[in-house]
């Protein structure tokens, strides 16, 4: 078990298609759990029966001088999981 120190987070890695192309996004959270965020509902193509892949892994994160988060792995990912939101 891994303690989390201020700076590092789990990312949450979510994927999926959307009108044909892949989409993505991630998420810095230092809970053990996370709402997939209602913004993601439907974006997922009826094709494919709207399947979201997610995967996680502990990140130690930075911000560069423009402000944007950068991340360090501090672990491999998890097995990638799926999930149908339909």
């Amino acid at each position: 078990r891994h303690t989390l120190e201020a700076d590092e987070c789990y990312l949450v890695s979510v994927r999926w298609t959307e009108g044909g192309a892949p989409a993505a996004t991630e998420v810095c959270v230092q809970q053990t759990q996370w709402f997939v965020d209602a913004s993601l509902y439907l974006r997922a193509d009826q094709e494919t029966d709207r399947v979201y892949y997610w995967s996680v892994r502990v990140v130690q994160e930075q911000l560069d001088d423009d402000g944007q988060a950068t991340y360090t792995p501090l672990s491999p990912a998890s097995e990638e999981r799926s999930f149908f939101w339909r």
